[in-house]
């Protein structure tokens, strides 16, 4: 899977593309029309390779855990491969989820159920309006043109190549050809599954790919000015997002191309396991508006949950308790270093740092374990090339891999079923959980809200 998490740079001048058809809803609520107005000024793109649809209606299915990780991690531009949708899975999907995913899906027309590329937009982070899309080799290669900031918009080229290295050097050509001579816009960014990697540190164990496939997928870099971006950033790095079955290789199947002002300003480059059923790695970029200016981190804020928690609420009133004490005490031989003012700043930092502690021991214990494994597989992958017996330290990564996706799996699914519990109890009532709203968004401001007052009459 490969995620664009969002906001694109550069305007893309208008082209011959055909708008995806889209099935029926409801009209949305004046509440829905209000969110679509106004857009974030950064996106998170992904990619994912599904390797088959599954059922869209099953509780449990692909589409599901989709949905739900689009929701949790704001992805806004999910580009899928080996997706396998038909009409009718279409249509069913956007039935169950087309509230919050627009779904954008280019098939095999011989075989609906074998290749198959799509793009999923999260509806609440990215305008869905006036998408155009273009299928550039049925099956194999879907462009979309999303419109983002103003007058922005971006151009993203979903591929999923052949296995074969004759045909893999065979589709780059192809491709190449769609932009000449033509007025087609190039793509601002390229993500899917290449089944050939470019460097050697790309696989393990290391060797080099088919060369005439290289060749052409590097020439059609060139014509359409597009680099790795996780490789410029982590240029000494080793990860990878595929592994074969058993003791087998790896390699970095799957990776995200963008111009060079575009790689310029994301950030966020990951490879990570998610809870969605697969055997590919998720990849994902945060792209950023260029004129866009930099916004640091914010000051620390208390998290709203711990204001739940009874035992500290009542911890903080206890150490108010003692401040009033204090503070009583102080007046009556006041001096630098004990007043109100002072024993009041001490009173909050006091506070401040039970807060970041309780904060930090109120994660839940499967993240904890989930960030641990990812650190020792980062150090593990980029001291293989070190270490003496290189097969069982890349054996080791893979059983680590397998248990961040283990994990990742088991706490989707304990928030599945909290969610369900909950709805079972409180859904259609009148309640906060049940009616809570989106946070609202800020409305583009107007200069003019009414005309000028009519000149005072002369006497």
């Amino acid at each position: 899977m490969m995620v664009v998490r969002w906001c694109l740079p550069s305007r893309a001048s208008p082209h011959q593309t055909q708008t995806a058809a889209q099935p029926q809803h409801s009209p949305p609520s004046p509440r829905q029309q209000a969110r679509k107005r106004s857009r974030k000024h950064t996106t998170k793109n992904t990619r994912a390779s599904l390797k088959g649809s599954h059922a869209p209606g099953d509780r449990n299915n692909k589409w599901s855990r989709i949905q739900s990780l689009m929701r949790e991690q704001r992805i806004g531009v999910l580009a899928l491969q080996e997706s396998h949708l038909t009409e009718a899975h279409l249509q069913l999907i956007h039935s169950l989820y087309g509230r919050r995913l627009s779904v954008h899906t280019s098939a095999c027309p011989d075989n609906p159920n074998s290749k198959g590329v799509s793009f999923v937009l999260n509806k609440e982070c990215t305008n869905v309006r006036d998408v155009k899309t273009e299928t550039l080799v049925p099956g194999r290669a879907l462009l979309i043109t999303l419109p983002w900031h103003k007058d922005l918009s971006i151009t993203i080229l979903n591929v999923y190549a052949p296995n074969d290295h004759t045909e893999n050097a065979q589709f780059w050509l192809d491709l190449a050809a769609c932009w000449n001579g033509r007025t087609r816009p190039k793509p601002d960014v390229m993500l899917g599954d290449f089944n050939i990697t470019e460097d050697a540190i790309d696989r393990f164990p290391c060797r080099e790919d088919h060369a005439p496939a290289i060749e052409a997928l590097v020439a059609l870099k060139a014509q359409l000015g597009l680099g790795d971006g996780w490789r410029q950033t982590n240029p000494e790095a080793r990860a990878y997002t595929f592994s074969s079955p058993g003791p087998g290789s790896s390699s970095r199947l799957d990776r995200i191309y963008a111009k060079d002002q575009i790689v310029r300003t994301a950030y966020d480059w990951d490879i990570a396991e998610t809870a969605v059923p697969t055997d590919h790695s998720l990849i994902s970029v945060h792209i950023n508006d260029q004129k866009l200016p930099y916004i640091g981190t914010g000051r620390w804020t208390t998290p709203l949950f711990l204001l739940e928690n009874t035992k500290i609420v009542e911890e903080i009133e206890q150490m108010g308790r003692h401040l009033e004490n204090a503070i009583y005490a102080s007046t009556a031989h006041r001096t630098l270093d004990d007043n109100p003012q002072i024993l009041y700043t001490k009173f909050k930092r006091e506070v401040k740092e039970l807060l970041r502690k309780k904060a930090r021991t109120s994660v839940p214990k499967i993240q904890i374990t989930i960030a641990n494994l990812q650190r020792q597989l980062l150090a593990l992958q980029n001291s293989i090339a070190n270490t003496a017996d290189e097969e069982a330290a890349h054996m080791e990564s893979k059983l680590i891999r397998d248990r961040i996706r283990h994990l990742e799996q088991r706490r989707a699914w304990k928030a599945q079923r909290t969610t369900a519990a909950r709805y079972r109890l409180e859904g259609e009532t009148v309640c906060k959980w049940c009616t809570r709203t989106p946070t609202c968004v800020k409305k583009n401001e107007r200069g003019v809200l009414r005309l000028p007052l009519p000149p005072p009459r002369q006497n």
